[in-house]
């Protein structure tokens, strides 16, 4: 199983690499693994859209919120999403 310790790393990787792995986790990853990738991919999402890549982490997002659809990293994911669209 993956460390939890890289896996917060790929969150503050944040390029579309990191995302491209953080969705294969997030689509193939057992419940632990999806949480934890989850919580990156929130960490992960906010650095792309600094960067000027809000498509793809929007992309992440919605992939996130497929992966692990209710608990606090969801209700974040939601709120980033629409922060998105409303901007």
């Amino acid at each position: 199983m993956a460390d939890h310790h890289a896996i917060g790393a790929l969150g503050l990787i944040a390029d579309p690499a990191a995302a491209q792995v953080l969705g294969e986790m997030l689509r193939t990853g057992d419940q632990v693994l999806r949480q934890a990738a989850a919580h990156a991919a929130l960490v992960a999402a906010e650095r792309l859209t600094a960067a000027g890549q809000g498509a793809e982490a929007a992309k992440l997002l919605e992939t996130s919120l497929q992966a692990v659809p209710s608990g606090p990293s969801a209700e974040a994911a939601r709120r980033q999403l629409a922060l998105r669209r409303a901007g």
